[in-house]
């Protein structure tokens, strides 16, 4: 199942749980090209971005802006079954960097270094959205940074650079 091109924004400034996305044992979920923005403050699993838990075979994460405006988890992912290699390319951004996904992570260096096989070209930078409802990126980082999946607009029909596209 392909879950491209979208804007998921989890509006929630207190410190209650709430998940941007949550994946609950799926098959072959491709994640490309997405903005998931969080803004609670829950500094607990349950206040992630992006949640993944039980199976989780074939689930991909590729040129996504992951963002926890306020501190909460980025990713929680307590899946065992994720395939090495199968994230990258990714703009991982918070003021205080939250990650578990086989152990807890506090940098993208960290996570690089502990799971060698992904986030190699992922970076961590604030996206400078354009507006608090205008989720385009214009952080000079994330400009063909991405990798080309053949995904030719963006999530308002704007084309991208075929060979270079951005991440988000």
């Amino acid at each position: 199942t392909m879950f491209i091109n979208n804007v998921i924004y989890q509006n929630n400034n207190n410190f209650n749980a709430a998940y941007g996305v949550y994946n609950r044992s799926s098959y072959n979920w491709k994640y490309h090209h997405n903005n998931f923005i969080s803004t609670t403050q829950s500094t607990s699993t349950n206040g992630s971005a992006l949640y993944i838990s039980g199976l989780a075979y074939g689930v991909e994460l590729f040129n996504n802006n992951i963002v926890a405006q306020n501190g909460g988890y980025l990713m929680y992912n307590s899946a065992t079954t994720m395939t090495a290699g199968d994230i990258d390319n990714n703009n991982w951004y918070s003021s205080s960097f939250r990650v578990y996904h086989g152990a807890y992570y506090y940098t993208l260096g960290s996570w690089q270094a502990g799971k060698s096989s992904d986030n190699q070209n992922s970076v961590s930078v604030d996206p400078y959205f354009v507006g608090s409802e205008d989720f385009h990126a214009s952080s000079y980082y994330l400009m063909n940074a991405g990798a080309n999946l053949g995904v030719s607009t963006d999530f308002d029909g704007e084309m991208r650079n075929a060979s270079m596209p951005d991440i988000g």
